[in-house]
C-alpha cells in the first residue's frame, strides 16, 4: 500500500478510536449502577463492532455469573456457570491473562467435539474474550460474540481491550460509591439510635498554640438531650458553656496530637452531672478534629462514698 494511503487510514482510525471512546466515556460518565455502566458499555461496543452478543461476568470461584448483556438476534446469556463451560482453550488463556480469540468456533481443530457443541448452542460463532486478572486470579471477563465466523481485526481486538479496562474502572468505582453509602448508612444509623451522647468537634488553639475552644461539627440526638438542646452545630463550647474549664480542652489536645485515645470521667458543674467520656483523634497526623462518645454516671458517682467531695471536682461543663 503506498505511504499516503497508509497515512490516511491510520488517521481515520485513529479519529475513529478517539470517537469511540469519547462516546464510551460521556454515556458511562453520569451512571451510578453497576449493572446499568455493563448494559451500557455492552452495548455501545456491540453497536460499534456490530456484534450479536456482548457480555460480562463476574467469577465467583468455579462459576462465573452475566448480569446484564447485549445480544443483536441471539439469545440472552444472562445467568450463572461453571467456568470449565469456557471450554479448556479460553480458560486457560483467561488464567495467564490473555486475551482469547476465535474465528472460526465451527471448523476450531482445538476444540472438542462437545465444546464445539456447546458454543454451537450458545450461537457463538466467533469470539473476543478479555479477561481481567487480580493477585494472580481470574476475577471479570468481557466476551464479544459472533453467531458466524468473523476475521477479527487488529483494531477490533485493541477496541475491545480498551472498553473493557475502562468500563472495569468504571464499575470500580460505582461499586465503591455504593458500598460507602451503605457504610455511610449503616453508620447514621447506629450513630442516630445508641444511647450514648456522640458528638464529633474540631479542636481550636489560639495565637499561642494552646487549645482553647472547640467547634461542634455533628452530634447525634442523645448528644443534644443529654447536654440540654444548648449547641447547634457550629458553635463553640464557651458560646453555649462559657464557664467550661480548660481542663477539657488540654485534654482534647493531647488525644489530636498523639492519636492516642483515652477514656475521662468528670463532673460537669454547668449540668451538675458526671460524664464518661471516651475521646479518640478523627483523621491523621496534624488533624484537630476529634470523636466523643460519652454516658451520664451521675447515680454511679453518688454511690460512691467520696460523692458530696465529688462535686468540686474540676470540669465545669459538658464536653
Amino acid at each position: 500500500m503506498p505511504e499516503p494511503f497508509r497515512t490516511e487510514r491510520v488517521l481515520r482510525e485513529s479519529d475513529a478510536r478517539h470517537a469511540y471512546l469519547l462516546a464510551l466515556g460521556d454515556a458511562l460518565r453520569p451512571l451510578a449502577d453497576p449493572v446499568e455502566i455493563l448494559g451500557t458499555a455492552s452495548r455501545i461496543l456491540g453497536e460499534h463492532l456490530g456484534a450479536d452478543r456482548v457480555a460480562y461476568f463476574d467469577v465467583w470461584g468455579t462459576h462465573y455469573v452475566i448480569e446484564r448483556d447485549y445480544t443483536n438476534g441471539v439469545q440472552s446469556l444472562v445467568g450463572r456457570y461453571p467456568v470449565t463451560s469456557f471450554g479448556h482453550k479460553i480458560l486457560q488463556a483467561y488464567r495467564r491473562g490473555q486475551t482469547a480469540i476465535g474465528v472460526d468456533v465451527a471448523g476450531d481443530a482445538s476444540l472438542t467435539p462437545s465444546e464445539r457443541a456447546a458454543f454451537a448452542a450458545a450461537e457463538v460463532g466467533a469470539y473476543i474474550g478479555v479477561p481481567l486478572i487480580k493477585n494472580g486470579m481470574l476475577v471479570v471477563g468481557l466476551g464479544v460474540h459472533m453467531s458466524v465466523a468473523r476475521n477479527w481485526t487488529a483494531e477490533e481486538v485493541v477496541r475491545v481491550e480498551e472498553t473493557a479496562e475502562r468500563t472495569w474502572a468504571a464499575v470500580e468505582r460505582a461499586r465503591a460509591e455504593v458500598a460507602l453509602a451503605e457504610s455511610e448508612e449503616k453508620y447514621r444509623t447506629l450513630f442516630t439510635n445508641i444511647d450514648e451522647a456522640f458528638a464529633v468537634c474540631e479542636l481550636i488553639y489560639d495565637e499561642d498554640g494552646k487549645p482553647c475552644d472547640r467547634i461542634l461539627l455533628e452530634a447525634n440526638p442523645r448528644y443534644h438531650e443529654m447536654t440540654g438542646g444548648k449547641a447547634v452545630i457550629g458553635s463553640s463550647a464557651l458560646q453555649i458553656y462559657p464557664e467550661m474549664e480548660y481542663y477539657w480542652f488540654e485534654r482534647f489536645h493531647e488525644v489530636v496530637s498523639t492519636g492516642i485515645a483515652t477514656r475521662i470521667e468528670n463532673y460537669s458543674g454547668g449540668l451538675g452531672r458526671w460524664f464518661d467520656v471516651y475521646v479518640s483523634r478523627v483523621g491523621g497526623d496534624g488533624s484537630c478534629v476529634y470523636a466523643a462518645v460519652f454516658s451520664e454516671v451521675t447515680e454511679r458517682k453518688r454511690r460512691e462514698p467520696t460523692w458530696p467531695s465529688c462535686q468540686s471536682s474540676v470540669g465545669t461543663s459538658s464536653p
